[in-house]
């Protein structure tokens, strides 16, 4: 826009320079027709010179002042979209990221290995939340050489509880990948079958009377699988309740695990009130010999106060007699058989 400027503002300046040459040559040819002195027309001739010199030198100070704007516009301009090239390839880089991130995470789901692994971290993610360390157990051992995803450890009853985090994705995404009415309805079918024996194949391994709980759990790492297995495979949800094989989503796994901690606290608040009744029986039964040998023990007193009573009444008969006897008279020394049968009349 700057650049039309100048370039307009030029043509303007030398149509304008023609314009005055023009002009001059008109006023030079007319002068020579009437005849004027060449002094006088040299005089006009310098003057308008004088004066193209300094519309010359003006029109240089504008052009260099236009040239000034243009490079400091430009510079800005140039900064500007430097800028945003910056923060281009910033987003560019990042999108690439993405791309990279969704390419490896479609790798994982790709694979059921993976994709059973993706399941148990995320299962674990919730168990670490929402529970303590000692309420679960990650692959441990069964009976029979059974290693489950999860155990969940509750108490008597209903017991532990199995949690598996293996479901069949390959079935349901083929459902969704399906084109037309036939294929969909093949896909339907057969991913039905598939819940169905992943459903049997959990009762069957995990559900063992006298050392788990009579139910398991289905772990979906999808809340919207979950939704589509309540609104389109109402059959299936009623075949896992028959089986005893509950199906949970990350939410509904997330409110089971804090009624399962709810439930671990008021077991340990029954368990400790247990303990705390029985230790308020032990110190009430203390208390009771503590009661019986204090009795004991005043009845001693009793005794050793009546005996330190008697001894005080022996003691202040001996001290009477012994005054008595003190107050004797001998008025006869030679006479001692006299002076014995007084005291003896003292001490009767």
């Amino acid at each position: 826009m700057m650049s039309m400027s100048v370039e307009s503002t030029i043509g303007l300046l030398i149509g304008f320079l023609a314009a005055c040459l023009l002009c001059l040559g008109v006023l030079f040819w007319r002068l020579s027709r009437r005849g004027e002195p060449t002094s006088a027309l040299g005089g006009k001739i310098s003057l308008l010179s004088e004066n193209q010199t300094q519309l010359a030198q003006i029109i240089s100070q504008q052009l260099q002042q236009q040239e000034r704007n243009l490079s400091q516009h430009l510079s800005t301009r140039l900064g500007e979209l430097l800028q945003k090239m910056a923060v281009f390839d910033s987003a560019q880089a990042k999108v690439t990221d993405l791309t990279a991130e969704i390419g490896s995470l479609q790798k994982i789901l790709g694979n059921s290995k993976s994709r059973g692994l993706f399941g148990e971290v995320q299962l674990q993610n919730l168990l670490e939340a929402a529970l303590p360390p000692n309420a679960y157990a990650l692959q441990t051992t069964l009976p029979g050489g059974l290693r489950p995803d999860c155990l969940l450890q509750l108490p008597n009853p209903p017991g532990p509880m199995v949690v598996d985090a293996k479901f069949p994705l390959d079935a349901y995404r083929q459902m969704l990948d399906a084109k037309t009415d036939d294929e969909r309805n093949m896909a339907r079918k057969a991913f039905d079958r598939s819940l169905r024996a992943r459903i049997d194949e959990i009762s069957g391994k995990y559900i063992i009377p006298g050392v788990t709980a009579d139910s398991a759990l289905l772990f979906l790492p999808s809340d919207a699988i979950f939704a589509d297995l309540h609104t389109q495979f109402e059959g299936v949800l009623e075949y896992s309740y028959r089986a005893k094989v509950w199906i949970v989503s990350p939410t509904t796994m997330m409110a089971t695990l804090n009624t399962i901690r709810a439930i671990m606290r008021d077991v340990k608040l029954r368990t400790e009130a247990a303990a705390i009744q029985n230790e308020v029986r032990l110190l009430c039964e203390d208390l009771g010999r503590l009661s019986e040998r204090m009795d004991k023990a005043n009845l001693a007193v009793g005794n050793a106060q009546k005996a330190l009573g008697d001894l005080a009444i022996s003691v202040d008969k001996i001290a009477k007699r012994g005054e008595k006897i003190m107050a004797v008279e001998l008025a006869d020394s030679a006479q001692p058989e006299v002076a014995i049968e007084r005291i003896r009349a003292v001490g009767n």
